[in-house]
């Protein structure tokens, strides 16, 4: 029996294993778009300072909705300071605009930074629909600091025929090693690990939402706190209150006004995206610690835990390559770990283990 045991925790190590291996060789060997026309490029380095006009790298005019673009870029960013609102940075944008030449809001953001630093970035923009043009840009909107592109490329593609095959059958892959593992630790057999899979189920949803959902989910928050217009008195009321009072009342309505604008500035330079990440995560190493009673266990134990902790991190932030729209981030893996071991440690520390009893 004991040889089973043993047999039975390696084949579940090698299926685990494998799977991660699979979905590692599928993301940085297959690119599941082909060239059709490659549109603009170049080598030349280009230097842009805060309040610098912004540069057209290229103009796309009678653009078809529908049609996908590749962009990427290499570019560095030196000491960029962040103007108001949070859009005003150092970033690269590809923006699609109507017959009146009026933006369309969609996904455009190839990359935007503060701070220091450098990087190659690179995504797959959709024109959409009632686009007449677009534009690809670049921009130093802050306040302060130099940005430099160093190369960048514009081409058109088109998703390959395969590629919705092979990732359907990678979702299909990675719910089996999931129903294994559950399976292999009996979740099911107690409430704790009930808690477990609900909470990675939902983890893996939110890996697999397309993310112009969560863009919409975040720009329908900032519509909401974020006034449009000044509120005026009405006439009712301000046919009835002196000059001083409907001073007053104005003051009153102009500091709501102004929070209302801080609170909505302060939830849009949240980083949600890491946020939503680090809290799912932080309640996936809580339900953890409870189900697996890693305050009443030794250290090896509990490091059998942390690993397989570490494994699901990996496992969820690659399932990632089945959307196309989401992308793989060695940083939001490190926020899912991150935030895993957390919730674990608390769940560690708070719960201890009882005293034992003398005779």
């Amino acid at each position: 029996m004991s040889n089973l045991k043993k047999v039975s925790s390696w084949y579940f190590r090698a299926i685990i294993i494998i799977g991660l291996l699979l979905f590692v060789a599928i993301h940085l060997f297959y690119d599941p778009y082909r060239a059709v026309n490659s549109i603009a490029s170049s080598t030349e380095a280009r230097v842009l300072q805060a309040g610098d006009p912004e540069v057209r790298l290229a103009v796309l005019s009678d653009v078809t909705p529908g049609t996908d673009y590749r962009v990427a870029a290499r570019v560095e960013w030196d000491s960029v300071v962040e103007g108001s609102p949070a859009y005003k940075c150092a970033r690269v944008i590809f923006a699609s605009f109507d017959k009146k030449g009026h933006w369309i809001p969609s996904h455009h953001v190839l990359c935007w930074f503060i701070g220091s630093g450098q990087g190659h970035f690179e995504s797959i923009f959709s024109v959409p629909d009632s686009a007449a043009s677009t534009r690809l840009v670049f921009q130093h909107l802050g306040k302060a600091g130099s940005f430099q592109l160093d190369q960048f490329s514009l081409e058109q593609v088109k998703i390959k025929r395969s590629a919705p095959a092979i990732f359907r059958a990678l979702r299909v892959i990675w719910a089996v090693m999931a129903i294994w593992v559950a399976w292999y630790f009996r979740l099911w057999n107690r409430l704790s690990g009930l808690a477990v899979i609900l909470v990675a189920g939902l983890i893996a949803i939110g890996m697999l939402l397309p993310s112009p959902v969560l863009n919409e989910v975040r720009d329908d928050v900032d519509d909401f706190l974020r006034p449009v217009t000044i509120a005026s008195l009405p006439s009712s009321i301000s046919n009835q209150v002196t000059a001083i009072d409907r001073d007053t009342l104005k003051e009153a309505v102009e500091v709501i006004r102004t929070e209302r604008v801080f609170i909505a500035d302060w939830f849009r330079g949240l980083d949600l995206h890491r946020l939503g990440h680090a809290g799912l995560f932080l309640l996936l190493g809580a339900t953890c610690g409870v189900c697996f009673n890693v305050h009443s266990n030794g250290w090896i134990y509990v490091l059998r835990i942390f690993v397989g902790g570490m494994g699901y991190a990996l496992a969820a932030e690659l399932l990632q390559v089945t959307e196309l729209t989401r992308t793989v981030r060695a940083s939001d893996f490190g926020v899912n770990a991150l935030g895993w071991l957390v919730g674990l440690i608390v769940v560690g520390l708070m719960i201890r283990r009882p005293p034992s009893k003398t005779a």
